[in-house]
């Protein structure tokens, strides 16, 4: 990127990073129209400034309803742009896909959810790139979408991964422990569930500790 466009970018970055939601989308908006005079309509160097207006779109839970169909048409058009400019393996092209998968099932639509973060974890891992974070929204789309088996084989990357670095989250023993569940992985899941509530503890949101509760139960008792 050019001096000036990395100077909006950031300049948006800091706007959104304060909460500043529409600041940082006029000032993004700025650096797309700057980018598309400089370079073109369908640049590489488009890819980052509106990735940057898409989460500004997205980002404010106050106009969440609103404001979603602006992030999901903002998000397409930069991953038309990295699909036709960008190398197989690029790790922009990764995040480009990702935030998009991500956004789609948050838009209720787990089944298309998965085959974009499908793609970005293959991405990213032929470029080298961290999988962690791109482990989770996976699994929990993959359930969405009623796959729990094929969730299975990421669900344990993402436990091994988060177990090697920290203790695991409790929204990860959650989402791991119910594709055990879902998957039919009986030991895994009661030995992950019981992490779960020993983890969260007595001050846990007690709605969730109760579920997490019930499911322990269904798991103890016989096939019928």
């Amino acid at each position: 990127m050019t001096e000036a466009l990395s100077a909006l970018v950031e300049d948006g970055e800091s706007h959104l990073s304060g909460g500043d939601y529409v600041g940082a989308r006029r000032i993004f908006e700025e650096a797309v129209a700057h980018a598309e005079r400089a370079h073109g309509d369908h640049a590489k160097e488009l890819i980052v400034p509106l990735m940057g207006l898409a989460r500004a779109s997205g980002e404010d839970n106050a106009t969440a309803s609103t404001q979603m169909d602006r992030e999901l048409e903002v998000q397409r058009r930069a991953v038309a742009i990295a699909e036709a400019t960008l190398p197989e393996d690029d790790l922009l092209l990764a995040e480009c896909l990702h935030a998009h998968g991500v956004t789609v099932w948050a838009n209720g639509q787990p089944a298309p959810a998965v085959e974009l973060l499908l793609r970005a974890l293959d991405v990213v891992r032929s470029g080298g790139g961290d999988a962690h974070g791109y482990l989770e929204p996976l699994v929990g789309a993959l359930l969405d979408a009623k796959r729990a088996v094929d969730a299975l084989p990421h669900a344990r990357e993402l436990l091994s991964l988060e177990n090697a670095s920290a203790p695991a989250d409790l929204t990860t023993l959650f989402i791991v422990g119910q594709c055990f569940r879902d998957a039919g992985a009986t030991e895994e899941a009661r030995a992950v569930l019981g992490r779960f509530l020993t983890t969260s503890g007595a001050d846990g949101n007690p709605a969730i500790r109760d579920e997490v509760r019930g499911w322990l139960s269904a798991l103890e008792m016989p096939p019928s």
